[in-house]
Formats: C-alpha cells, sequence, structure tokens
C-alpha cells in the first residue's frame, strides 16, 4: 500500500474567516486573473506563492500567484473607494511581481509511446475544486468522488499533463478527526477527452493511489467555537500534493 502524508496543505475554511473578521482590519481588494476572470472581498492571506480573499458571499478563495495578473487595493475616501496600484509582495519573500502577459494557450496533449504515464514521488499537483469539499457531509466517511482542474502543466519526460486538464479525486474522512482532516486519492485525469486511470484501479475509501491528505488548521491556532469545525473548502479553494509515492495511468478502454 502507498503510504500518504499527514503534512497534506492546511488551508483556512470559511467558518474560521467568519469568526476571525472582528479581529483585525480588513483590507479591500480586487483580483484579476490571467484568464480574465475577477474576484473582489478581503484581503485575507497574502505569500509568495498564493492569494487568498474571503468573498461577499462568505467563500475563502485561494488563488496561485502566477495565475494572477493584479490584485488592486481600495482605500476608502470621504467621496468614494479609490483604486490603488497593485499591492506589492511581502517583503524578504523572494517573489517576483505576477506577470502582465497573457497566460500562454493550453498545451495539447501528446500521448506517449509506452501508452503509460508514471508521476514519480516528489511530484508537485495543485488542483482547482470545481466543487465543494465538506467533512460535515455523513457520505464524506465513505468517500465522494470530487471534480478539480489541474493548475499547471506536470510534466513527466516526453508528454506531460496540460494545465486545466480535468482530474477526478476520492475523496474520504480519515477515522477519529471528526472530519477535520481528509485523504485523497487520484481517481481519473482526462487527456484528449480520453479518461487515464491509475494501474490497479482506484481503490475506494482512500487507499492506493494515495495524493496525500487536507487539514483543518491545528485546534491550538482557531477560537474555541471554530475548533471542532470539520474541514469545508468551496469551489475554487486551491489544494496542493507533493507525492510520497509513484503513480502509473494508463488510458482507459
Amino acid at each position: 500500500m502507498i503510504g500518504y502524508s499527514r503534512r497534506g496543505l492546511i488551508l483556512l475554511f470559511p467558518a474560521l474567516l467568519a469568526l476571525t473578521a472582528c479581529t483585525k482590519e480588513r483590507q479591500q481588494v480586487t483580483v484579476t486573473l490571467n484568464n480574465g476572470e475577477t474576484w473582489s472581498g478581503t484581503l485575507e492571506a497574502r505569500d509568495a506563492g498564493t492569494v487568498t480573499i474571503l468573498t461577499s458571499a462568505g467563500e475563502a478563495k485561494t488563488f496561485l500567484t502566477r495565475q494572477v495578473k493584479s490584485v488592486e487595493e481600495h482605500k476608502k475616501t470621504p467621496e468614494s473607494a479609490a483604486k490603488t496600484a497593485p499591492i506589492p509582495a511581502p517583503a524578504g519573500t523572494g517573489a517576483s511581481a505576477p506577470s502582465l502577459e497573457p497566460a500562454p494557450p493550453a498545451k495539447p496533449f501528446v500521448p506517449p509511446a509506452s501508452g503509460r504515464i508514471t508521476l514519480p514521488a516528489g511530484t508537485q499537483l495543485a488542483l482547482r475544486l470545481k466543487e465543494i469539499i465538506d467533512g460535515s457531509s455523513g457520505s464524506a466517511n465513505f468517500g465522494n468522488l470530487v471534480t478539480t482542474v489541474v493548475i499547471d502543466d506536470v510534466n513527466e519526460g516526453k508528454t506531460s499533463i496540460p494545465a486545466d486538464s480535468p482530474l477526478n479525486i476520492t475523496v474520504v474522512n480519515k477515522p477519529g478527526t471528526g472530519g477535520r482532516e481528509m485523504l485523497c486519492t487520484l481517481s481519473t485525469v482526462f487527456l484528449g477527452k480520453r479518461p487515464w486511470v491509475p494501474e490497479g484501479g482506484s481503490h475506494f475509501g482512500g487507499k492506493d493511489p494515495v495524493l496525500g491528505s487536507i487539514s483543518a488548521p491545528p485546534k491550538e491556532s482557531l477560537p474555541p467555537a471554530a475548533r471542532e469545525l470539520p474541514l469545508r473548502l468551496p469551489v475554487h479553494s486551491v489544494i496542493q500534493f507533493k507525492l510520497t509515492a509513484p503513480i502509473s495511468l494508463r488510458e482507459s478502454k
């Protein structure tokens, strides 16, 4: 059995953000993505790799810096709220400003001659959710199929999984965590409009082939009212994994 990483990306969820909203000054921003989408809300976090905002609907949305064209803050004046220059990256992060160049066209998928794609241990995967992950759902104890999209090209030898490829994962609550930690396995990747599946199949319930785990923040870092809340990630959240073991894919016939 392939082991899973307990160091999955720790993600803040909307309930926590709502509880802490009154404890700090909130900066209103508009995030513009390279694909032309715009999102407005309060800036919750920003580092060298990601930008997180809380929308007026109470949803936390996280974007990778390289997918962001600009982040504009809105400072209220006596007459109106004025737009200013993009917010600089935090000092000491070494991050460069987001590129203003348009996003390059998606690369076509070229099937490998071997008929197999192997993602080696150490492969980094960044996935954007197309639907909610909710640890409070009763079905999450048995496993839910969740649709995501690959954010970056995943290169392996002479072939690659192109960015924007649909990728389905199975997500299941880790027993004894109350839905605060969830295991994720790879189910299907759609390449060239064809499904590619893990060799040996994708076992239901969080077994092989394991991508990793996602967790709520440590309880000691949360307000008392939020310490037992299960993990809940809204649509457009970004989850990231680093494979601890290889996964081989073959086209499904």
